[in-house]
């Protein structure tokens, strides 16, 4: 009889990864899958669910006092600001679920605290882009009442600017702050990478910015979204890569600095069977886990 070959260590590992995660994968891919396709097809009076406590938050934050308009959002008649479908934040919530969930799950350990951590993450990404979204237009409110706009400097590339940075920005303060949520005692069996320890990535910055890149400008340059026709892809994509640029590159440089500080040479010596160490700083890795 012939026998079975057995299934290699690689293979097995997939396998009981996919086995551990699978349900979960799925489920939070079907997330992602209704609510843009929700948000592909609704209307201002569809997304009710969205607009209406983000335009009682601008007018709480700003004092610009907002009405409701039949099939088109909310709009302040005083100020002419309207808070439309596209104004939502529904992308980036969105986003912010696909981030939050997708970077944690694997590394939670039993089934209850997956399921668990899917509910939170769904939580806090509407949360989340509430409060970022509400920040945004109340500083589009101001910056568009300020004397500097002409020719190149024009409200639309000030409004893409501010946007791209509050929205990054919201993004890796989420990451790092669930980071250190999705550990013990609230998530037992949390399961290490061992990258945060050793300093091969910039933890925290690298995963989410490349999530942000990857949606805000990768599937709209291939086609896969209706913003993949709009008009100034191309400078919306440059202001994107240009914000993302900010914030990797300190990140890269702070990984590759000496351990005897910038511009340092750094010591070390040999330790027992010639293995190199390196003196103790003080101040830890600057990536902390």
């Amino acid at each position: 009889m012939e026998e079975i070959p057995q299934m290699t260590g690689g293979g097995r590992r997939v396998r009981e990864f996919l086995l551990e995660n699978g349900l979960l994968y799925g489920a939070g891919l079907a997330v992602l899958v209704c609510l843009k396709i929700h948000f592909s097809r609704a209307g201002a009076d569809d997304l009710q669910w969205m607009l209406l406590p983000l335009a009682r938050l601008v007018q709480w934050t700003t004092g610009i006092p907002f009405e409701r308009e039949l099939h088109g959002g909310f709009i302040s008649l005083s100020r002419g600001i309207v808070i439309a479908p596209s104004c939502s934040g529904v992308n980036f919530l969105i986003l912010t679920f696909a981030v939050l969930f997708f970077s944690f799950v694997h590394r939670i350990g039993p089934l209850r605290s997956k399921a668990l951590w899917l509910l939170l993450s769904g939580v806090f990404a509407f949360c989340l882009t509430l409060a970022v979204n509400t920040l945004r237009i109340a500083c589009s409110v101001s910056l568009f009442e300020w004397d500097i706009y002409g020719d190149v400097v024009t409200p639309g590339r000030v409004h893409r600017l501010a946007g791209t940075v509050l929205y990054l920005a919201a993004l890796l303060a989420a990451f790092r702050a669930a980071r250190r949520l999705v550990r013990p005692p609230l998530f037992p069996g949390w399961k290490d990478s061992g990258r945060d320890a050793s300093g091969k990535a910039p933890a925290g910055v690298l995963s989410p910015v490349l999530w942000y890149l990857g949606v805000t400008v990768g599937i709209p340059l291939l086609g896969l979204s209706g913003a993949g026709r709009a008009e100034g892809l191309g400078e919306h994509a440059a202001t994107v890569a240009a914000v993302c640029a900010a914030v990797l590159l300190p990140a890269l440089f702070r990984r590759g600095v000496p351990a005897g500080g910038r511009g340092g040479k750094e010591f070390m010596t040999s330790g027992p069977g010639g293995d190199s160490i390196r003196p103790d700083t003080g101040g830890g890795s600057p990536f902390p886990p």
